[in-house]
């Protein structure tokens, strides 16, 4: 039985220890084993001393120190009491809460705020004002004490780790993440993100989803393994690019042609062509020669031992027309229009090589006949006569208007041949060469 013990009320008199009441009618009782039973309010004021260990001091100044040893375990709640925890600051009543009933027994810890059956750790000061002209977070992991590795090899070191959740469901979960963020801030006057990299490289090896979920994603999967496709889905969603001044610098149309999509290059994607490009008006770099669109050989095309039939720095290949309606001209490459600021002007300008044309050539407004033989040379108007023969080159006028077929060669010359006077003296020769030898075919 517990019995008042004045030996052991000495000792703690002792010791600083002062009861709620008067010390010759002290308040306390010790029984034999040294188990005290303290009624009423207790002060300190000196050092509270357990197992010859100083657990808390009060200094003269009035701060509590509380003196942990390494070697010594300090439990809260023991028991295992439904027993919540919380510190006060000076205005906010829950600067730290640990709900021990959370979670059935597992309890919760809250930062800044009560704790929520939210999350097992949440984070949610009240509103406060920053110090003026200072970066500010709501939870920030510093470096500016140093990590060192010891000898051996450390896998990975991290500012912040996190594994994924251990989801155990019981129920449905409809999404899962091991990082979620909600939204991303408007309030800035420049940008707002979600999510900044500010320095540094981001590695993913996993795959990474761009606007909608795993299973149906609708922008965009960066795949791991080597693969990148934007909207997977197949769903009728556009793709744009844009420069300083221009919106659409790259643009992919996903509903063009019946969703197989159509391509912009410095413009909107169009249903005139599957890769269409419109560049707006620009200047160019004073002195520079410049083209819309350049094929350049400045790196070397490496041919391998065996034979590559064709090398080429541009190959157009027939459009494969199914022409369930009419096509009145069909061409695998057109030339539209010839410039006309040049001092020169072309629609083509080979500069240097051989022109190669295996099949035939026409020059006029009308190639529709020109079907027989091969390997002709056709300069004309009008429809090219038939039944030419192969390896020829053919001048031709025909059915331009009704009695007006002419065949025109010309030359300007100032001189007319006199009678008896030598063809070297004529102004205006036409001169054909067969098999090398100049043959005067006419002069005047």
């Amino acid at each position: 039985m517990a019995v008042k013990d004045p030996t052991a009320a000495q000792f703690w008199r002792e010791r600083g220890f002062k009861s709620g009441q008067s010390e010759t009618a002290p308040t306390w009782t010790v029984d034999r084993n040294g188990n005290m039973d303290v009624n009423g309010t207790s002060s300190f004021d000196g050092t509270v001393n357990l197992g010859n260990v100083d657990l808390i001091t009060r200094e003269a100044d009035g701060d509590i120190i509380n003196n942990i040893a390494a070697s010594v375990l300090t439990v809260f709640n023991e028991q295992g009491a439904d027993i919540d925890f919380r510190i006060e600051s000076d205005t906010n009543s829950n600067a730290f809460m640990l709900d021990a009933g959370l979670f059935t027994g597992v309890g919760a810890i809250g930062i800044g705020a009560a704790a929520s059956d939210r999350a097992f750790l949440l984070v949610n000061p009240p509103a406060f004002t920053a110090t003026a002209s200072t970066n500010v977070a709501k939870m920030y992991v510093d470096n500016s004490a140093a990590v060192t590795i010891p000898a051996g090899t450390t896998a990975i070191v991290a500012g912040l780790w996190l594994d994924e959740p251990n989801i155990t469901a019981t129920g449905t979960v409809t999404d899962a993440a091991t990082v979620y963020i909600a939204d991303a801030p408007t309030e800035a006057g420049t940008d707002n993100h979600a999510l900044w990299v500010d320095t540094g490289s981001t590695r993913l090896d996993g795959a990474v989803y761009i606007g909608g979920a795993v299973a149906t994603p609708v922008h965009a999967l960066l795949a791991a393994a080597g693969v990148t496709v934007f909207n997977e889905g197949g769903l009728d969603m556009d793709f744009r690019y844009e420069s300083d001044t221009n919106a659409n610098t790259f643009t992919l149309d996903g509903g063009l042609f019946t969703g197989v999509g159509a391509i912009g290059l410095c413009s909107n994607a169009s249903v005139a062509a599957s890769i269409y490009s419109d560049i707006p008006a620009i200047t160019l770099t004073a002195n520079n020669s410049y083209a819309k669109m350049r094929v350049d050989s400045s790196n070397a095309v490496t041919v391998p031992a065996g034979t590559a039939a064709v090398v080429a720095a541009l190959r157009v290949v027939e459009p494969n027309i199914t022409a369930t309606g009419t096509v009145t001209d069909a061409y695998t490459l057109m030339i539209d229009s010839a410039p006309t600021e040049g001092t020169r002007n072309g629609s083509l300008w080979v500069d240097a090589g051989l022109a190669r044309f295996d099949g035939s050539v026409l020059v006029g407004t009308d190639g529709s006949a020109l079907n027989s033989g091969t390997n002709q040379v056709s300069i004309g108007n009008g429809t090219a006569p038939t039944g030419a023969n192969a390896d020829t080159v053919s001048l031709f006028s025909k059915d331009i208007s009704a009695g007006n077929t002419t065949l025109g060669i010309y030359a300007e010359g100032t001189s007319i041949v006199a009678t008896g006077q030598a063809d070297s003296a004529s102004g205006v020769r036409v001169i054909l060469n067969i098999n090398g030898t100049d043959r005067t075919f006419l002069c005047i």
